[in-house]
């Protein structure tokens, strides 16, 4: 009876076996072939719980509620976690990127697929749309801090003709270099955003009253700071907004626009539809190198957006 118990045992283990090899097998195979499918491989704790789980079916015993729980969690956990990690890093450089396939510095193609018109440099797609390591704090939080859009799921509308326009919110730097609220510093002012900020929101709405507050939490107390008032004023009132592309191109933005249109009127060449995309001002005079050079605003380092507010007397340095 004993004897006939182990080869039943051995049979089952041999059975589960083949089974998990099978899937190994065939999720290499469809990855040879560049065909993606849904194929998880166990780990070997879910291997484990696959050989007892046959031994219990084989010998008439129950399986344990525990063992079921287990195998679940472990299924589950690795579903939820580097599976939908990719497949939602690929849904968003779809939604921003110029072509997945660009691998060079600047892209040149005559024939860009794009959603947006983002550049994304290649050396940042392995860690987009996060900051890289070696910059990232340790309270950094994707779910709130990152590239991602405006669904309760986090997942590009299926209900739309291009799911790939689904709305965006992201991560918004402002740069100030000549604003000094404070005299005695030198470091040029940039802050950002504390979260990521509405494609679908203006200009105005991110940098009204900045200027007055971070100069007047400096001026507290100060009577004698008449430079740092001056340029509070200069910025929050003149100030002059501006985007610079990949290539270096420079283009006033009014502080009515959109950021979505501002990204879309950055975009070289000109889709050959552009009649609703708004013409930039480049403050660049001399004429472009290629006409067919891809060009557009980047996702700095691979995560952010930038824009920047000078005082107009300052745009002759440019």
């Amino acid at each position: 009876m004993m004897r006939a118990q182990q080869l039943t045992r051995g049979m089952s283990q041999l059975r589960a076996a083949f089974l998990i090899t099978r899937d190994i097998s065939l999720y290499f195979s469809l990855r040879a072939q560049q065909i993606t499918l849904s194929v998880t491989i166990p780990s070997p704790a879910t291997v484990l719980i696959l050989i007892q789980n046959e031994q219990h079916r084989e010998l008439g015993t129950g399986i344990s509620g525990e063992h079921t729980q287990l195998k679940e969690d472990i299924e589950r956990g690795a579903n939820t976690s580097e599976v939908s990690e990719r497949r939602r890093k690929d849904e968003l450089m779809r939604a921003v990127d110029v072509r997945l396939t660009s691998c060079t510095t600047y892209p040149i193609t005559t024939n860009p697929s794009q959603a947006r018109g983002f550049i994304l440099r290649h050396p940042y797609r392995e860690t987009f749309p996060l900051p890289p390591p070696n910059i990232r704090k340790p309270d950094f939080d994707p779910e709130q801090m990152a590239l991602q859009f405006n669904t309760h799921d986090g997942r590009p509308s299926p209900r739309l003709p291009d799911p790939n326009l689904t709305p965006i919110s992201i991560p918004m730097y402002i740069r100030a270099p000549y604003f000094k609220p404070d005299p005695t510093s030198t470091t040029p002012f940039s802050t950002r955003e504390e979260n990521p900020v509405s494609e679908n929101d203006t200009v105005a709405s991110i940098i009204e009253g900045l200027f007055f507050s971070v100069g007047g939490f400096y001026g507290r107390g100060k009577y004698d700071n008449r430079e740092g008032i001056q340029s509070t004023v200069e910025h929050e009132k003149h100030g002059v907004v501006l985007v610079i592309t990949s290539r270096g191109r420079i283009f006033e933005i009014p502080r009515k626009m959109r950021i979505k249109d501002i990204v879309a009127g950055a975009q070289w060449p000109r889709p050959q539809s552009a009649t609703e995309i708004p013409v930039l001002e480049d403050l660049r005079k001399e004429p472009r190198e290629r006409g067919d050079n891809i060009d557009g605003i980047e996702m700095a380092m691979g995560w952010f957006m930038e824009i920047y507010v000078i005082p107009k007397e300052n745009l002759g340095e440019l």
